[in-house]
């Protein structure tokens, strides 16, 4: 599933990874990344960037990250998001 796409292998290669920071604190900036990109199917990163970021606060769960360090991972989360889903064809029922 895109959950476990965004295990160790994936981040490991990314350029925002602090390397002194445990897996588990990018982890919930990864959840929140596609869950969010899942119910906002029809808007683009920018249009939600500022509502993320409000409620990054009470969506991170037990990471240490400030918004400003799990940003990057959230975006990153919703792009892979993004690109695994169907394109609509007409009208969408999602």
């Amino acid at each position: 599933g895109i959950a476990s796409d965004t295990g160790h292998q994936y981040d490991d290669t990314r350029r925002y990874v602090d390397a002194s920071r445990p897996y588990s604190d990018y982890q919930d900036a990864y959840r929140y990344g596609w869950e969010s990109r899942l119910t906002n199917t029809s808007q683009k990163w920018n249009e939600v960037q500022a509502d993320l970021a409000k409620g990054w606060e009470k969506a991170k769960g037990k990471s240490a990250l400030a918004w400003a360090q799990a940003e990057a991972a959230t975006k990153d989360a919703w792009y892979r998001v993004e690109k695994a889903l169907p394109r609509p064809v007409g009208s969408s029922t999602h």
